[in-house]
This record gives structure tokens, sequence and C-alpha cells, in this order.
């Protein structure tokens, strides 16, 4: 017999309380975290092939957050070099050029000064 539209819909039965919910996301998030710990995922960018624009795109995301980590820009420079963007490689190292640091402003003018050359001879 059809129900007329007067009665009050039934209330559906819950599968799943909204507290074990909650708990399960927790735990799965808990899960991602031990299984895909950030550390690896920094040190498995910064020892990636070189070449590979995935660890590129990886490092320079990284980078939003981590704007002054000479380590990344370092890497990200190795990278784009590999892919013969020298300009790219330039841009990733431009803040490190007078870094406080000597050791690292050193190696990063030397490495400016390389990707400079060696963009000038490919486009010969």
């Amino acid at each position: 017999m059809p129900s007329s539209p007067s009665t009050a819909p039934a209330e559906r039965p819950r599968v799943v309380s909204l507290r074990a919910l909650v708990i399960f996301g927790a735990l799965a998030a808990a899960g991602m975290v031990l299984l895909f710990p950030y550390h690896t995922l920094v040190e498995g960018s910064l020892g990636a092939r070189q070449g590979d624009a995935l660890a590129a795109a990886y490092l320079h995301n990284l980078l939003r957050t981590e704007t002054d980590n000479a380590q990344m820009r370092f890497a990200l420079a190795a990278q784009h070099e590999a892919r013969r963007d020298y300009p790219a490689a330039r841009e990733a190292i431009a803040p490190l050029l007078g870094h406080p640091d000597a050791t690292t402003d050193r190696h990063a003018r030397w490495l400016d000064w390389r990707y400079g050359v060696d963009a000038a001879i490919a486009d010969t």
C-alpha cells in the first residue's frame, strides 16, 4: 500500500556511525603517514635520477614551503641541468646568490656562471 504524503518518512538505519567513520579516517591517515613519511619522500626526490620531470616538479612544489632550503634548490637545479633547461636551473639557484653562508653562496655563484656558459654554448 503506498504511503500517503502526509506521513513522515521512516529514518534509515545507519551502516556506520559517525564515531566509527572518524576513527577509521584517523587510522587511515596515520597509516599513510607511517607508510609514506615526509623525510622518505624528500630524500627520494633529492636522490632521483637526473632529468626526472616528476622529481623536478615535486622539488619545485616543496620549495614553495621551504624557500630557504639550499639542498633542495641545488637538487632542483641539477634536475633542470640534466634536462638542459639552463634558464630554469639559474632561476632555481637565484635565491641562493648572496646567501649568508659563504660556501653556499660560492657554490651558487659557480653554478650560476656554469649554467650561463652552458646556455651560451647551447645557443650556438
